[in-house]
């Protein structure tokens, strides 16, 4: 008797959604997705890097980021998460 779904067909699927995945979040969007509308007030879209960068007054980030803030100068600061190395 066979097992359904196969393991092949399981990690093509995964493979599809992942690579779906990392399209929509780095694909190159129109001028119109880099605003960014709450609640009545108009932002603009933060795009975050590995590399530590200001948030500016007016940018709206997207979840998911790491966060520091320096206290003495108020400034805010993301990035994206950076991989771990995977432990084996």
């Amino acid at each position: 008797m066979s097992n359904w779904p196969s393991r092949t067909t399981t990690i093509s699927v995964a493979a599809l959604a992942t690579a779906a995945l990392i399209w929509h979040l780095f694909r190159e969007g129109d001028d119109d997705e880099k605003d960014v509308f709450v609640k009545g007030s108009h932002l603009r879209r933060f795009v975050p890097t590995l590399e530590w960068q200001e948030v500016e007054e007016g940018f709206a980030c997207p979840p998911g980021l790491e966060y520091r803030m320096d206290l003495a100068s108020g400034r805010s600061f993301a990035r994206l998460v950076p991989p771990s190395p995977k432990n084996y």
